[in-house]
C-alpha cells in the first residue's frame, strides 16, 4: 500500500487502513456489523462486503450485484 496524502484538516485523526472496495470506488453508504463493512454502490449497482476485523488490513471478500430493475426502486412508503 502506498502512502496516502495527509490532509491538513485531519487533526486528531490518523489513517490505519485503506481498501479500494474491490475496485469499486463509488461507495456511498456504509454499515458495519460483526467485523464486516457493507458498502453500497450507486454506480456499480450493488454492495461490497469488506472484512474489517483487522482495521489495518481491510479485505474485500465479496460483491453482490443488485437484482435487475432494482437500481432505481422507489422508497418504501
Amino acid at each position: 500500500m502506498s502512502a496516502l496524502p495527509s490532509p491538513e484538516y485531519s487533526r486528531n485523526m490518523r489513517l490505519i487502513g485503506h481498501s479500494d472496495q474491490g475496485g469499486r470506488p463509488d461507495g456511498v453508504q456504509l454499515m458495519v456489523h460483526r467485523g464486516f463493512a457493507y458498502i453500497g454502490h450507486m454506480v456499480s449497482q450493488g454492495f461490497s462486503v469488506v472484512d474489517v476485523r483487522d482495521p489495518t488490513r481491510p479485505t474485500t471478500v465479496n460483491y453482490i450485484a443488485a437484482p435487475p430493475g432494482t437500481e432505481r426502486a422507489p422508497p418504501c412508503a
